[in-house]
């Protein structure tokens, strides 16, 4: 446990680091395939330590995919190199995919069982939806994970996160009229572009005592952030 509580805080003061996103790639083998829909990845180290870390990945608006012959994100390397073996499944949907990231991953964790052997310690780890997905799985799994690490986890519960988003998109409605189309229904084909953040960067930009209300009801972020997160939201409830 205490080598991979090292790993992961080594892990998240480094990952930033330009210089380090240079370095050369632990000695790993890298696999990729697909499993029953879903698109997948392991990292073995060459000296395995019989751990692993199962990685859930966030919010994606389209198919994550894996190629074994591209180099793994530096995030994992403090992993590889304390002898851990990452194991990713990009689920076999998109979006807000809280069963499917769930039942993918159980199963491709099962399949890495069969063929390298029980684990003597398995660890969840994952980021924004999939931290949501790191804790469910220390909650309903406490058999199989011995300890995990959620990254700014969308914790609670998913109706609650929709209805705020809900509201936050309609009160930027209320503000901002005509900068998008209508909120019941969402556009079915809208997609959270640069240029629709730039648009409502703009808005926001040009009117700042709405912007200030937005912020003050939002509670968080500046001017441009915001903007991202309205183009998202919108993508996210449609």
């Amino acid at each position: 446990m205490r080598a991979l509580v090292r790993a992961l805080l080594l892990c998240c003061v480094i990952v930033s680091s330009a210089a380090y996103a240079r370095a050369a790639s632990p000695e790993a083998k890298a696999e990729a395939g697909v499993l029953e829909g879903s698109a997948w990845r392991l990292d073995m180290p060459e000296k395995w330590n019989h751990g692993l870390v199962v990685f859930f990945h966030g919010y994606a608006i389209g198919p994550v995919t894996f190629d074994a012959k591209e180099r793994v994100s530096p995030m994992f390397d403090p992993m590889l190199r304390a002898g851990f073996a990452v194991l990713q499944s990009a689920y076999s949907k998109s979006g807000w995919a809280i069963e499917e990231g769930s039942a993918d991953t159980e199963r491709l964790r099962q399949w890495f069982v069969a063929k390298h052997g029980q684990p003597q310690r398995t660890f969840a780890m994952g980021m924004s939806m999939g931290g949501a997905l790191t804790v469910m799985a220390l909650e309903t799994q406490p058999q199989v994970y011995d300890g995990g690490l959620s990254l700014c986890g969308a914790i609670e519960p998913s109706d609650r996160l929709m209805q705020r988003d809900f509201a936050l998109r309609a009160a930027f409605d209320y503000w901002f009229p005509g900068v998008f189309g209508t909120l019941v229904p969402v556009d079915p084909a809208y997609q959270p572009t640069d240029g629709v953040v730039s648009r409502v960067a703009a808005a926001m930009h040009a009117s700042p005592q709405a912007t200030a209300s937005l912020r003050a009801l939002y509670g968080a972020g500046d001017e441009r952030s915001l903007a991202d997160v309205i183009a998202f939201i919108t993508y996210d409830i449609k």
